[in-house]
């Protein structure tokens, strides 16, 4: 989009421009690791089978990672758990499907 005649003074103005690439399942878990150790976290919250349905539906994406992760601790708050689990992760990628605004859709049972 940025490349097209109408936004050339906006693309101009952007100083940097790179790729970041998706992660993988084990980046997902160590990146969603790494985030919540960086605002203070002393322990795992996100359990592996959490981590890897965010990283499947994220598509390993950074910024949707962020925000399935985001809403899930909010869930994890509202139910006072201790933990994020598949269970909260399917509960967020099926109410963002239904009614937010990201194109996901709710991994089938296995």
């Amino acid at each position: 989009m940025l490349c097209t005649p109408q936004l050339l003074q906006f693309a101009q103005r952007v100083s940097s421009d790179f790729h970041l690439r998706p992660l993988n399942t084990g980046e997902v878990s160590e990146y969603i690791d790494f985030r919540l150790k960086a605002v203070g976290s002393r322990s795992l919250l996100f359990t592996d089978d959490a981590c890897k349905t965010v990283a499947d539906i994220s598509h390993g994406i950074p910024r949707t990672i962020n925000i399935l992760c985001d809403t899930a601790l909010v869930y994890g708050f509202a139910a006072g758990v201790h933990e994020i689990n598949a269970e909260i992760i399917n509960s967020v990628i099926e109410n963002k499907a239904r009614f937010g605004v990201l194109p996901l859709t709710a991994l089938a049972a296995d």
